[in-house]
């Protein structure tokens, strides 16, 4: 079971009524607190907040692994800052980013068992065209080098 707490800070100019809600609980013998504090949230949404903290916690306790559809829905929906404070006490997983490296090596691995070998290699002569382009490189070095080029022929009117 999660608590709601509020802490009065004296002599910081936090909010309103100068208080900052936490959201605490046990997990056998270690308290956890999330700190709500930089951010000023109404009290409905800090109590929400602790709904479903506790949703989260009844899961993991019973080994549920998908949560009831309404917390999947807040979750997917509430700020960042929520969603990552929440990922620091293991209450959600959060994906890490893909390059493209393995996006592509997915995709080909993925598609292996399902296409023909001609179309397999097209898939290959594909993911090394994309690669010889040098796109992302091209991109990066060209907002950073040519940036004052490209911007003087978007306002002469060079570039349509």
């Amino acid at each position: 079971m999660a608590t709601l707490t509020t802490e009065r800070r004296s002599g910081k100019i936090a909010a309103h009524n100068n208080q900052h809600s936490n959201v605490q609980w046990y997990d056998g013998k270690k308290r956890f607190t999330i700190h709500l504090g930089s951010k000023r949230y109404t009290k409905k949404t800090a109590e929400r907040f602790k709904d479903i903290v506790e949703a989260l916690l009844f899961c993991r306790r019973n080994g549920i692994t998908t949560p009831e559809k309404s917390v999947e829905n807040w979750l997917q929906n509430a700020p960042v800052e929520l969603r990552t404070k929440l990922a620091k006490v293991n209450l959600i997983a959060v994906d890490e980013a893909k390059t493209c490296q393995q996006l592509w090596d997915a995709f080909i691995k993925f598609k292996t068992a399902e296409v023909k070998l001609k179309t397999l290699r097209s898939y290959k002569d594909s993911m090394a065209r994309f690669y010889e382009m040098g796109v992302f490189s091209f991109v990066m070095e060209s907002v950073h080098a040519h940036h004052d080029v490209w911007l003087g022929m978007v306002k002469s009117g060079q570039l349509v």
